[in-house]
């Protein structure tokens, strides 16, 4: 587990850009989580140390069976806090046919000595035309 960077020593200036990888469940706990994923994606953060902002991306989805799952989320509204970021998440995914429309919140600690890292949770809604269903999940990236 990646060290948690001091509030201190976050950059007050300039951009970074973090890509890694997400996993997403209906289950709220992080070992179901990282077992067995209902999917999983990549990520990719654009934080700006200067304005205290970050947005991102969530995409090139797949099934926990490998099933392509069309479709991408978007990190907006971000903020950045001491070490800490917090976010708005929407987007639609289509999954098995169905248009998925995924919307709630991201929270994240930045890792390592000089914010190398990110590394956070998910939570909120995935609606369907007939069902609305928690979503979960987890993400990691590095510079």
């Amino acid at each position: 587990m990646a060290t948690p960077t001091d509030a201190g020593a976050m950059p007050n200036s300039g951009t970074a850009s973090y890509s890694g990888v997400a996993a997403f469940g209906s289950a709220n706990e992080i070992d179901a989580l990282l077992n067995s994923p209902a999917m999983v994606s990549e990520v990719s953060f654009e934080a700006n140390f200067g304005t205290g902002e970050i947005d991102g991306t969530f995409d090139a989805f797949q099934g926990a069976s490998g099933e392509s799952i069309s479709g991408s989320l978007t990190l907006s509204q971000g903020t950045i806090a001491n070490a800490a970021m917090s976010a708005q998440i929407d987007g639609t995914l289509s999954i098995q046919g169905s248009s998925n429309a995924i919307s709630g919140i991201a929270v994240g600690q930045f890792t390592g000595a000089t914010a190398d890292g990110i590394g956070g949770a998910l939570a909120g809604t995935q609606t369907s035309a007939s069902n609305t269903s928690d979503l979960f999940g987890i993400f990691g990236a590095t510079r």
